[in-house]
């Protein structure tokens, strides 16, 4: 079972560039290691681009992450719906069926609470902040160091 910790935003809300800012991670990496507070520092399974844009459904990312042997994941997901794609509360639902918990998630820019997702952080001027200033917040609030 991974946890997953998803930045949710519509286009141009700086959702990867937080996340380069949060881990330090470029691209892609299936082990990089992310210190937490409460956990120590542990392998996480980090996808800066959306994975809308990313032409990556659900399904398939769950079974890349699976077979990675990820335990903690962090990932970009547009809000609304991409293509064949579903909308972040799709991905995040999907994620929850098979097994995994959402450990937290933050919408950059305007946009309503996911339905059936409670507990999210809201940073509804991000597209107007740095990434850093974001990423601090996401630290902050996830117990990323």
């Amino acid at each position: 079972m991974a946890e997953v910790w998803a930045v949710v935003g519509h286009a141009n809300t700086r959702k990867t560039s937080t996340i380069r800012a949060l881990t330090g991670v470029g691209r892609v990496k299936r082990n990089w290691d992310v210190q937490y507070r409460a956990r120590g520092t542990v392998e996480a399974y980090v996808h800066p681009p959306g994975l809308q844009e990313s032409d990556v459904s659900p399904q398939a990312f769950i079974e890349m992450a699976n077979e990675a042997g990820a335990r903690y994941v962090i990932i970009a997901l547009r809000y609304e719906p991409a293509g064949e794609h579903p909308d972040a509360a799709g991905y995040l639902a999907a994620f929850r069926a098979a097994g995994w918990h959402i450990a937290g998630h933050a919408i950059l820019g305007h946009g309503n609470p996911l339905p059936g997702f409670v507990g999210g952080i809201s940073i509804p001027d991000a597209a107007n902040m740095p990434s850093n200033e974001i990423a601090a917040q996401l630290r902050q609030e996830w117990g990323i160091r």
